[in-house]
């Protein structure tokens, strides 16, 4: 079973008994976006189980100290920050900025955020090292999947992939490959096609990752036909956005009942992804 978005307006349609035509498909797919992103986003990286986590590294400058978020992350926050120098992976520990005394410059050993940007202390006097910020991917925005193009097939010496192209695509858009697989991950992230038709999507060979196979879409970045969840999640997801529906129809037994079945849902969802890999311990430290 393709736990897409079609799959996910039936769903929805059926659970919360949609009366035809009060809701657009597009409505649907906003309460599911706002539902993804204020309930489920939380509740997964509420399990530390480094779901959604990903990284960025952005190469030291030389009397520069602030360094921008990664846009896509969730909350704009960071798990952590660490310098990297050679082979040497430091950690850099937040301090509050009114714990900054001097403007001398040196090797960062500290850092603090300010707006949007992390602000490396002291400021770095060389470009030797690296800053990698680990963070929380946001999920893409789930749209139709008409929105999307299936791929059907995929030429990777020309670049040319076969695909229903949206007509409403141009050059100058990005894009995103999204898997097909549990988890639907985006396997490259804001591409540039080199050439669109009605049935093809051309892009720079390079650009091809290898991961990605026939059965997979690609989307407008940002977007996704897909809940970007564990494919166990998709059954409290359809019963989380029926709640909303059922409240917004005043329906108080059904949304009653829809509350307690979501209750019973996320315990299960919970039960089963809390611990991620059964037979290895987590160590604080490791062995060299």
């Amino acid at each position: 079973m393709s736990f897409n978005t079609a799959l996910l307006l039936t769903q929805v349609q059926m659970k919360a008994t949609l009366p035809d035509g009060r809701y657009t498909d597009n409505e649907v797919m906003s309460v599911a976006h706002d539902v993804l992103l204020s309930q489920m986003v939380p509740l997964v990286l509420s399990l530390k189980e480094e779901y959604y986590v990903a990284n960025e590294s952005q190469a030291i400058t030389i009397n520069v100290a602030s360094y921008p978020i990664p846009y896509k992350a969730y909350g704009l926050s960071l798990r952590e920050v660490k310098l990297i120098d050679g082979t040497s992976i430091r950690d850099l520990y937040r301090i509050d900025p009114t714990a900054i005394t001097s403007t001398a410059t040196g090797t960062p050993t500290s850092f603090y955020l300010e707006g949007q940007d992390v602000v490396v202390y002291p400021t770095p006097n060389s470009t030797t090292g690296t800053l990698k910020l680990s963070y929380y991917l946001t999920p893409n925005k789930p749209v139709l999947t008409t929105a999307s193009a299936v791929i059907t097939n995929i030429d990777i010496a020309t670049g040319v992939i076969t695909a229903t192209v949206p007509t409403t695509w141009t050059t100058s858009n990005k894009f995103d490959f999204i898997s097909q697989r549990n988890g639907h991950k985006s396997v490259a992230s804001g591409l540039t096609a080199t050439s669109l038709t009605i049935t093809t999507a051309e892009f720079n060979v390079a650009d091809i990752p290898a991961a990605l196979i026939i059965g997979d879409y690609i989307s407008l970045e940002g977007e996704a036909p897909y809940l970007q969840l564990p494919d166990s999640a998709f059954g409290l997801m359809v019963q989380l956005i029926s709640n909303e529906f059922l409240e917004d129809l005043g329906d108080a037994a059904a949304l009653q009942a829809g509350m307690a079945k979501s209750g019973e849902l996320k315990q299960a969802f919970i039960s089963s992804l809390n611990v991620r890999v059964v037979g290895a311990p987590k160590r604080s430290r490791i062995r060299m």
